[in-house]
């Protein structure tokens, strides 16, 4: 009878899985088998190699996929990669390092096998600068062949991680209510909250993701109607898409092994084939494309260079003209904005300028059909006062102005996701508070706040949504003037649910 791990299955659901058997040792595929008594000694891998595959035995039962962990010299596990039904998997290191990797089944509901037993440790060698030649005078030795002398192996980028600037909320379990995806930096624990209303239907943990990964987006990329999950590795520049059905994490895949030059801006459905597509940006070239992960293989459906000066950034993606495929939203990072009307399989159909009722402190704060037209719209942060502003979209035009209510004092939340979260109709806004951490759901009528529940609070080191969905809870400004507008909307609030 198997262990049960802690770290990832409650009883109940243990109960009622299947049995997963072990997963037996784990061996790089191009080195021979420790004998025994050399049992926990250091492979030294060839000076300049820098991947090594490593592999293991299936595991038995309804195995869905593997987790794969790694320890880097000698500390704790963390996750590389969920990786499906394969048995191998290539990794990297750095010159220096020692690695060793243990795996751990799954299946279809999340449930898990214990892991697997460690594998060898294999330690990255660099390649040895070439001795100096002897001379036959005092002259200095010359100096090493640059084909034998390999530039240093550069530092990770300590930029942010590149995502999207606004955050859409997943629908995890294909119910037609948006959920959430939280995140523990100290844990490196994600969690998964059903949400029902301001209410937690369920809560459940999808993985533990380590330090180098960050969350660039979410979409339903494969078009099975389930949100899924997209991951950046800052130290290797990989890009992995997670797959999510019902609350479980069922399967993952390779995007690209090296996302620079790109930067990950947005997710939506650009060509109206029922799967997100994924918005990449290179600011080097200010070229933009647009990529297709079906059946777990890119295509590149559209490529536009030279779009916009170096100041420009693409802000989100929301179908602004209800045709039933995504557009883009770009600006300067002043006053300018424009819409752009998209069909992958065509190009951009129009550009429109929409910066005329916009004011430079004005932030994107959230992208959603918030008056239920079937068009999504827009909501802006004064980044002075703390003001929220909602613009109803009708293609590139602003048909109506308002400022909203939500029922909390606003220069002290932030708005850090949008979606239906009551599966009414209208998109919500979700904002958390800069102080306590507390979650709070504005929920949206005909583009007004119609009343406003209290989530749950959570500590610093929580995370809500994907990377760039949050900002820093501090240099907090009072609230003491408002926008004049068109419409004035109110909030109530009534407290649901605390945990």
């Amino acid at each position: 009878m198997m262990k049960r791990s802690n770290a990832w299955v409650d009883s109940n659901r243990w109960a009622r899985s299947a049995r997963l058997v072990r997963a037996l040792s784990l061996a790089a595929v191009s080195l021979a088998l420790l004998p025994a008594s050399q049992a926990g000694a250091v492979v030294d891998l060839d000076p300049g190699v820098t991947q090594v595959q490593f592999s293991w035995t299936e595991a038995s039962g309804p195995v869905t996929g593997y987790f794969v962990y790694a320890s880097v010299n000698g500390g704790s596990d963390v996750l590389l990669h969920a990786v499906p039904t394969t048995s191998s998997l290539p990794i990297e290191g750095s010159p220096g390092d020692t690695l060793s990797v243990r795996v751990i089944a799954f299946e279809s509901t999340g449930s898990t096998g214990p892991y697997s037993n460690r594998s060898e440790t294999v330690r990255f060698n660099a390649v040895a600068d070439p001795a100096p030649a002897p001379e036959p005078d005092p002259q200095p030795a010359p100096e090493p062949d640059a084909t034998t002398d390999p530039d240093p192996i550069p530092e990770p980028d300590p930029a942010p991680a590149p995502g999207a600037h606004t955050q859409t909320s997943p629908d995890f379990d294909a119910n037609g209510s948006a959920d959430l995806l939280v995140r523990n930096a100290a844990t490196e624990q994600m969690r998964m909250w059903a949400m029902a209303g301001a209410s937690i239907a369920e809560d459940r943990i999808l993985a533990r993701l380590g330090a180098p990964w960050e969350i660039v987006g979410n979409g339903d990329y494969d078009g099975d109607g389930t949100s899924d999950v997209l991951l950046w590795n800052r130290d290797t520049g990989r890009l992995d898409v997670w797959l999510i059905d019902d609350l479980s994490l069922v399967g993952g895949s390779l995007v690209t092994a090296n996302l620079d030059p790109w930067q990950v801006s947005a997710s939506g459905d650009f060509d109206g084939d029922g799967a997100d597509d994924v918005v990449v940006f290179d600011p080097d070239s200010n070229t933009v494309a647009i990529w297709a992960l079906m059946k777990g293989e890119v295509q590149t459906l559209l490529e536009i260079p030279a779009v916009h000066g170096p100041d420009w950034q693409i802000l989100g993606a929301g179908d602004y003209n209800g045709d039933g495929l995504d557009d883009l939203l770009w600006s300067d990072g002043g006053q300018q904005v424009e819409v752009w009307l998209m069909d992958a399989r065509v190009g951009v159909l129009a550009a429109n300028d929409v910066s005329a009722s916009k004011r430079s402190s004005w932030d994107l704060a959230g992208i959603g059909d918030f008056d239920a037209d079937g068009r999504d719209d827009l909501v802006w942060r004064d980044s002075r006062r703390g003001t929220l502003r909602a613009w109803m979209m009708n293609g590139g035009q602003v048909t109506r102005s308002t400022s909203l209510s939500p029922g909390v004092r606003t220069s002290a939340f932030d708005v850090v996701g949008t979606g239906d979260y009551d599966g009414d109709g209208p998109d919500d806004l979700l904002l958390r508070g800069r102080i306590e951490g507390t979650l709070v759901i504005a929920f949206m009528e005909n583009g007004q706040v119609r009343d406003t529940a209290q989530i749950d609070r959570l500590a610093d080191e929580w995370t809500v949504g994907s990377v760039g969905s949050e900002r820093p809870r501090s240099s907090l400004v009072d609230d003491t003037t408002s926008d004049s507008d068109s419409t004035n909307t109110g909030g109530s609030r009534r407290e649901l649910h605390r945990r």
